[in-house]
């Protein structure tokens, strides 16, 4: 993670957020398709997806219906979590975030026990990769690579 913290520079938390940003909302049209909108009424599927997205990245629901649907859907969303873990590219994904955030927390000394929650949280749901078998990028260009190829990979397997 040095190389990458060198060749990002001050910008590296921009560039993972910018990473994550790109890939849940792929993820999130990934879900809605592919799973959601064929078990649930479209009402119930595209929030599931939001909040399913938003729960794998850390992410509070960005308005009130987020967070109502949040709420009063608790068991629905941590089913839906817990059905994550059979999508490998899935979890790769959440797993490249979770891992490159992390370690410049680390480094920068903001490693909060909030973010060590989250990370034990994605463990647990059997989501977290391990660091070994992740292909760290050394550059921001390469992060955005692996965005786009989950983007090709979605569009794919979709549907």
């Amino acid at each position: 993670m040095g190389l990458l913290a060198r060749l990002f520079g001050g910008r590296v938390n921009a560039e993972i957020e910018n990473y994550r940003n790109n890939v849940s909302a792929i993820l999130c049209m990934y879900l809605f398709e592919k799973k959601y909108s064929k078990q649930y009424e479209f009402d119930k599927a595209i929030p599931l997806a939001a909040a399913v997205t938003n729960e794998l990245f850390n992410v509070p629901p960005g308005n009130e219906e987020g967070r109502v649907f949040l709420s009063s859907n608790k068991q629905l969303i941590e089913t839906a979590l817990q059905d994550i873990k059979n999508e490998l590219k899935v979890c790769y994904m959440v797993s490249l975030y979770a891992h490159m955030h992390g370690n410049v927390a680390g480094k920068r000394g903001t490693f909060s026990p909030k973010m060590l929650q989250y990370l034990v949280r994605l463990r647990n749901l059997e989501i977290l990769l391990p660091g070994e078998e992740m292909q760290f990028p050394s550059s921001a260009e390469g992060l955005m690579q692996q965005a786009r190829e989950f983007e090709i990979w979605v569009a794919k397997n979709s549907k």
